[in-house]
């Protein structure tokens, strides 16, 4: 299990060595109880611009070495083609929760993440 706000200091690498800023993750389904992780998003050190990467594309994540390893960054896309998924950064972290059942609010000050098999999943 990692959370949000560490997996968000790693730095995105390829075999080939190029190395890029870890900005957020996405999701793009609500609909289930811990949905995965759909995408990557980040940005050139050198450059203000963000990219996104499916998470498919992730070959490991190296804790130690705190990055996360790719194939290549050929398969980068621009921002604009994310659409209307959550980006758990911006969207989820430091939000108000309303639990309507049981009539509460919660501040979602951190993201619980965990890996299974390929995927990544927000559990809590």
């Amino acid at each position: 299990m990692v959370m949000l706000s560490e997996l968000l200091r790693y730095r995105v690498t390829d075999t080939t060595g190029k190395d890029m800023k870890l900005v957020d993750l996405a999701i793009s389904q609500l609909d289930t109880d811990y949905p995965p992780v759909t995408d990557l998003i980040y940005r050139s050190p050198t450059q203000k611009e963000e990219s996104v990467l499916p998470w498919k594309s992730v070959k490991g994540i190296d804790r130690a070495g705190r990055q996360i390893t790719l194939e290549n960054f050929k398969q980068a896309r621009d921002i604009d083609t994310l659409g209307q998924v959550v980006r758990l950064g911006r969207d989820v972290l430091d939000a108000l929760i309303l639990d309507l059942q049981n009539r509460r609010t919660t501040r979602a000050n951190d993201l619980w993440l965990e890996q299974d098999d390929h995927e990544l999943r927000l559990t809590a």
